[in-house]
């Protein structure tokens, strides 16, 4: 995906104030990746696992737990990736995107 040569379109900050056809360094502020690996990955998951304890503690009758936990987990996975998606829209708004660092001084 990154090693090819087609050229990509990214909606980044302008700081510098670089012009169409300038070749630049694209950065993200600090921590941004781990958060991102956090919105994308860990609230669905955790809400997965939640929904499933969950929906499994509220039955008492043996039978019947597995479905009550795969339902909670199926909940719990939506509320996660819909949580997940207004965090990171609400992190986008308070400038939490790339932004061109510099103009490229390569080769």
């Amino acid at each position: 995906m990154f090693c090819s040569n087609k050229e990509r379109l990214f909606s980044v900050n302008n700081p510098i104030s670089a012009q169409a056809g300038d070749e630049v360094v694209i950065a993200v502020n600090e921590g941004a990746v781990l958060h991102g690996v956090a919105m994308v990955y860990l609230l669905p998951l955790t809400g997965l696992l939640l929904g499933g304890v969950l929906g499994a503690s509220f039955v008492q009758q043996a039978g019947q737990r597995d479905a009550y936990a795969a339902l909670g987990a199926g909940c719990g996975l939506l509320l996660g990736f819909f949580f997940s998606q207004i965090l990171t829209q609400r992190r986008r708004k308070a400038g939490g995107q790339a932004y061109i660092a510099r103009r490229w001084q390569g080769d």
